[in-house]
C-alpha cells in the first residue's frame, strides 16, 4: 500500500467524518497540532451525533489538544504504530480530557465507522 501524506490523510478524514454517526451524546473539540516537516493545525469537532474535520488556528478553543510529529501521526493513523505506545513513549503529547481521543479512530483509514 502506498503511503499517503498528511494532506491526503486529512482529506480522507474529512470525507469519513461526513459518514460517521455518533450514537452517544458527546460534544468536544479536539485540536491536532501536527509538527515536523508538514506542520498544520486541525480541529476535530464532535457534537450532535456528527463529526467535522477542518484546518484551525493553533489558539483555537478546545477540550483536548494533541501535539504530535507528522510522521508519528501518519503511522498511528495507518495502524503502523500503536497509539498507546506512542503516548507512553512521549511521541504523542496530550493536554486535556483523554476520554475524547478514542473518537479519532473512526476517522482513520480502515477505522471503525
Amino acid at each position: 500500500m502506498r503511503h499517503m501524506n498528511l494532506d491526503e490523510l486529512f482529506a480522507k478524514m474529512q470525507e469519513k467524518a461526513k459518514k460517521v454517526s455518533l450514537t452517544e451524546p458527546v460534544s468536544a473539540d479536539i485540536l491536532l497540532n501536527i509538527t515536523g516537516e508538514s506542520p498544520k493545525t486541525w480541529l476535530v469537532s464532535l457534537g450532535g451525533g456528527a463529526v467535522s474535520v477542518a484546518e484551525a488556528a493553533p489558539d483555537q478553543k478546545k477540550d483536548v489538544a494533541i501535539t504530535v510529529k507528522d510522521e508519528v501521526f501518519l503511522k498511528v493513523a495507518m495502524r503502523e504504530m500503536n497509539p498507546m505506545t506512542a503516548f507512553m513513549t512521549g511521541k504523542i503529547k496530550v493536554d486535556g480530557d483523554l476520554q475524547f481521543l478514542g473518537y479519532l479512530k473512526h476517522l482513520f483509514p480502515n477505522g471503525d465507522a
